[in-house]
């Protein structure tokens, strides 16, 4: 069975379509890219998946469930976490924060068993280790220049325990 699998995903906005007939078929382990020019749509698309917009048209499943229309947290809760093209940090919380935040969404939401704070650190920290933030983990966010708030928010998605993961403009400057 196919991780997800997008059928002719379209998304307009008034009279500009912004996502024409997408079909994308990702399966479990394997790493995909879509790439484009700035205003291609693959933002769109990935808001699509995500719940932060429904499609004009087009289906959207995931380990063979149909997610289109779904709210986003209603998407995470099934194991779909993204990052974001534009890096949103909780600026007044440290590095390590952040990613017990995330945690706690996986707790919030009914997405793991509850666990005691002393293993969620112990888990956030070998998470900041994996993308190399462990030596800034008590260091505020908002004082990280932008290359490593894009390594916080790989961290914060995988803090979630995702079956996927969608890095929207990873690349980007901004």
């Amino acid at each position: 069975m196919s991780l997800l699998v997008t059928e002719g995903l379209t998304k307009d906005f008034g009279g500009l379509r912004a996502v024409d007939g997408v079909n994308l078929v990702v399966g479990e382990g394997e790493i995909h890219g879509i790439i484009g020019p700035n205003g291609a749509g693959k933002t769109t698309v990935f808001n699509l998946i995500t719940g932060y917009l429904k499609p004009t048209r087009g289906k959207i499943h995931f380990r063979g469930r149909r997610i289109d229309g779904l709210e986003p947290h209603r998407v995470v809760s099934l194991g779909i976490a993204r990052t974001f093209q534009i890096v949103r940090p909780f600026t007044d919380l440290s590095v390590l924060q952040n990613v017990l935040v995330a945690w706690g969404h996986r707790n919030y939401y009914g997405l793991g068993p509850f666990k005691p704070f002393g293993p969620a650190k112990r888990k956030a920290l070998e998470i900041l280790e994996f993308v190399g933030l462990a030596e800034r983990a008590y260091v505020g966010a908002a004082a990280l220049p932008i290359g490593l708030q894009r390594r916080l928010e790989i961290a914060r998605a995988i803090a979630l325990e995702p079956k996927l993961v969608l890095l929207d403009g990873i690349a980007a400057r901004r």
